[in-house]
């Protein structure tokens, strides 16, 4: 998109089918897509030293599997690449397929896709790093912009009005939704717990989620668009 709003529309699975375009990807699919930008390196993990976006591409369009792709630079790079590199890996490629979102329709949090049960035992179920577990009511007051995800406190309120959730209370809550009951059964408990709103203020439900595909689908467009401007000028 330039300066004044006009843009070049990139559909994946156009990408995914032309083979005339530099670089192709006519032999990739999401998986591979995806693999490629984070080893590349990406807000959830740093590349491996040496690795661009080019080298990236071509590992991946050389053996059109992730895990070949980890052995070969586990055998190239040596003490560069880090012990729990393919860990660390397999977490990052899962935020983008598997990260916890807000479902607007079933007013619930939900993972964006299923978790195939092969990664789920790679991954011994540990899934903290896909987003936090929160009760629907919670999550449907995040969404809605009514309460702060980071305090878990209400928006647009009157401090002497509101009792505020302490983090004594908190630590007397246990659980998978540890904070969050704490802050649902604190407020049952306060005498007084008010949420301020403005009736003609428009909901906001579901802007979490759509949020967080168009920070995914940039990034991977940010992604293409640099990997064709390096194989087109010759860059390594």
């Amino acid at each position: 998109m330039d300066a004044h709003g006009n843009g070049q529309e990139v559909v994946l699975d156009h990408v995914f089918s032309c083979d005339t375009r530099v670089p192709s990807f006519r032999h990739f699919n999401k998986d591979l897509f995806t693999g490629m930008c984070v080893l590349a390196g990406c807000d959830f993990l740093p590349s491996v030293p040496g690795i661009g976006i080019t080298r990236a591409y071509n590992l991946v369009s050389k053996y059109r599997n992730l895990d070949r792709v980890l052995s070969t630079l586990k055998f190239e790079k040596g003490d560069q690449m880090p012990e729990d590199y393919a860990r660390s890996f397999r977490e990052a490629v899962a935020v983008f397929h598997h990260a916890r979102i807000y479902d607007v329709s079933l007013k619930r949090i939900k993972h964006l896709k299923p978790i195939p049960e092969e990664l789920l035992q790679f991954l011994d179920e540990e899934l903290d790093f896909l987003g936090p577990e929160i009760l629907p009511s919670l999550a449907t007051s995040i969404a809605q912009g009514n309460i702060d995800p980071c305090t878990m406190e209400a928006f647009n309120v009157f401090p002497s009005t509101v009792n505020h959730v302490s983090t004594a209370n908190i630590k007397k809550i246990c659980g998978p939704f540890s904070r969050q009951e704490a802050f649902t059964q604190a407020s049952k408990d306060s005498s007084v717990f008010a949420i301020s709103s403005n009736k003609s203020r428009k909901e906001t439900t579901g802007k979490h989620d759509i949020q967080i595909t168009i920070n995914a689908t940039s990034f991977f467009l940010c992604v293409l668009m640099s990997l064709r401007v390096e194989l087109v000028s010759g860059k390594r």
